[in-house]
């Protein structure tokens, strides 16, 4: 099975974020956008990507990767 990447996703990392970040909205009980007989969030969430039904902005996986979720910044300097 082949999995056909949008022309407006101009990478297949892209992709894939993009698909992982609507899995998870899936999983946490956001309604699906097209009707399937899948029952796995990954194989709807992909589906979903595939047919331009899921909006992202370009700074989406850059913003992703710079600040990922439950990492920060220390201000103050290791003190040895």
């Amino acid at each position: 099975m082949g999995t056909e990447i949008p022309k407006e996703i101009s990478s297949r990392f892209k992709f894939v974020v993009i698909a992982a970040k609507r899995a998870v909205q899936l999983q946490r009980g956001a309604k699906p956008k097209m009707q399937t007989s899948s029952t796995k969030w990954t194989r709807v969430a992909i589906r979903e990507v595939e047919k331009n039904l899921v909006p992202f902005k370009d700074t989406f996986v850059a913003e992703t990767i710079a600040h990922p979720k439950g990492r920060k910044k220390s201000k103050e300097k290791d003190k040895d």
